[in-house]
């Protein structure tokens, strides 16, 4: 009788052992392990919205600089406002000889 009653006990003692690593897992470990997931999952979904934005980013700097060459690509290919008068007054001192000369033949 005796043997079976410290069976019992040791029996009880590990079933509240038992009971405590249970309650300790449910109630503290377990709802950490979420929290933390959660924390890395929130600080997971920030990088990524970070990268879209710095990918937006850089992707805005390249347009604007390919704006930027082919604005001064097509302003190196214009005539600038000095050589449009060179070319002026080169064109009237063409057309000053031309006349002189013309009016030299017809006397």
């Amino acid at each position: 009788m005796m043997q079976l009653r410290a069976s019992f006990l040791m029996l009880e003692v590990a079933n509240k052992n038992a009971t405590k690593k249970s309650n300790v897992l449910a109630k503290i470990v377990i709802p950490r392990l979420n929290v933390t997931s959660h924390y890395i999952n929130s600080e997971l979904e920030e990088k990524e919205r970070e990268e879209v934005f710095r990918l937006k980013r850089v992707k805005q700097k390249k347009d604007f600089e390919k704006k930027l060459d082919e604005m001064k690509r097509l302003e190196a290919s214009r005539p600038k406002p000095a050589e449009q008068q060179t070319e002026k007054s080169q064109l009237s001192v063409v057309k000053s000889e031309n006349e002189t000369l013309t009016s030299r033949k017809s006397n």
